[in-house]
């Protein structure tokens, strides 16, 4: 059976995780965010967010639409903010099966801004996937599927 292997490293997202002491300031921030995000992941004091419609836009552009949402946040939820006990932007690349390089670019002026806002940033380097053909799309480990191959 044939097996298709992703073989350029990708820019997949960047989530927006906070983690809050509060599950009710918790869920006054997150509606603040509902305009222009999706929460993807919901705990009692903990919450993951993603910009609407972004999967495999360009990192600069969406941490620039992420901080524009926090920017935007009026006082009562800007003070929300600043309590909480950790504001995360956690930046997910897949990795790719080439030697080649894939370069992401954060300018200085972006970078002043994220500080200003009290982010921290994660890199998840996610491994290498494939997709074997005539197995419903099915996602598979590339080890698998490359000993299955054989």
């Amino acid at each position: 059976m044939p097996v298709e292997v992703e073989l350029n490293t990708l820019f997949l997202n960047v989530d927006l995780d906070l983690v809050s002491h509060s599950s009710d300031d918790l869920d006054r921030l997150l509606v603040k965010f509902s305009a222009g995000a999706d929460i993807i992941h919901r705990e009692p004091c903990f919450a993951i967010l993603e910009l609407e419609h972004t999967r495999a836009n360009d990192l600069a552009s969406t941490l620039s639409g992420l901080l524009g949402l926090i920017e935007s946040l009026d006082e009562p939820s800007r003070r929300i903010w600043e309590k909480l006990a950790a504001r995360r932007l956690d930046i997910g690349v897949r990795a790719g099966l080439t030697l080649e390089r894939s370069t992401y670019a954060v300018s200085p002026a972006l970078l002043r801004h994220l500080a200003a806002a009290h982010v921290e940033l994660i890199f998840t380097l996610y491994g290498p996937i494939s997709y074997q053909a005539g197995d419903g799309g099915k996602v598979m480990d590339i080890a698998k599927s490359l000993g299955a191959a054989k």
